[in-house]
């Protein structure tokens, strides 16, 4: 799922998740972030979920929390906050995978590549991120496999605001969902005021899901504020002195 930030998805995939290990048995799912703070995050939002059900249902469920899992007992179910990276994946059997913000996050190639092995015994994965240059731009669009990727299977609009297509090489189900699937963020007056104090290559980046939105900024952009801390006084360089010039061209240009 590629998606503008703040539609609510993180809490959709939070709920779906532990709706599964409720109704159904023998559910291994991890649950992975940035960091291993983040990952926990997502189990206190399922904590918050599982809190407003009704007593008696949480009488009949019993599940226990911990900082990173979620067990229930009598459904040999659970859900297990990782951190980045393959090697708990690559430890452990599964069922599910839900990876939280894929494009900016490291070693997703070898990350996937340890996954495969449960995917390919019928385990499933959703990666749900906004955009950014990397693995998740590539498994997107087809082009983890070298060549022109195909033309999609099923591609068109779902409803207002969120369009989807099928992968014909690397077979992921992929969904873009707009920040205007929301009936009320599709007004000019929304958007002005959402878009306040934020640059327009932010804006098209998190909100319209450009992936080359930041393209030709800055990297590190804070490093003005320190530019006389890191720098030394200019000086001139003697004729004599051989020089060299390196330049960074970047990925986009």
């Amino acid at each position: 799922i590629k998606k503008s930030r703040q539609i609510m998805i993180t809490w959709l995939m939070c709920c779906l998740h532990l709706w599964e290990i409720i109704f159904r048995k023998g559910v291994r799912t991890f649950q992975q972030s940035k960091k291993k703070a983040d990952a926990c995050e997502l189990v206190a939002r399922q904590r918050h979920v599982y809190d407003g059900l009704p007593k008696w249902m949480r009488n009949r469920i019993r599940a226990k929390f911990t900082d990173d899992k979620i067990r229930i007992h009598q459904n040999m179910s659970m859900i297990w906050a990782i951190p980045q990276g393959p090697d708990i994946i690559r430890s452990y059997t599964l069922t599910r995978l839900w990876i939280d913000e894929p494009a900016f996050l490291r070693k997703m190639a070898q990350t996937w590549k340890a996954a495969r092995r449960a995917l390919n015994k019928g385990a499933k994965a959703t990666l749900t991120s906004s955009v950014a240059p990397g693995w998740y731009r590539l498994a997107y669009e087809d082009k983890l496999s070298p060549g022109v990727p195909p033309e999609p299977k099923e591609k068109g609009r779902a409803c207002f605001g969120v369009f989807a297509h099928r992968n014909i090489r690397n077979r992921f189900f992929c969904v873009e969902i707009h920040y205007t699937a929301d009936p009320s963020k599709r007004s000019a007056e929304w958007k002005a005021e959402a878009m306040a104090g934020s640059s327009r290559a932010d804006w098209d980046q998190e909100m319209e899901m450009k992936w080359d939105a930041l393209g030709g900024t800055p990297a590190r952009p804070q490093f003005e504020l320190f530019e006389d801390l890191v720098t030394c006084t200019p000086f001139e360089i003697p004729l004599t002195r051989t020089v060299f010039e390196s330049g960074d061209y970047g990925t986009a240009n």
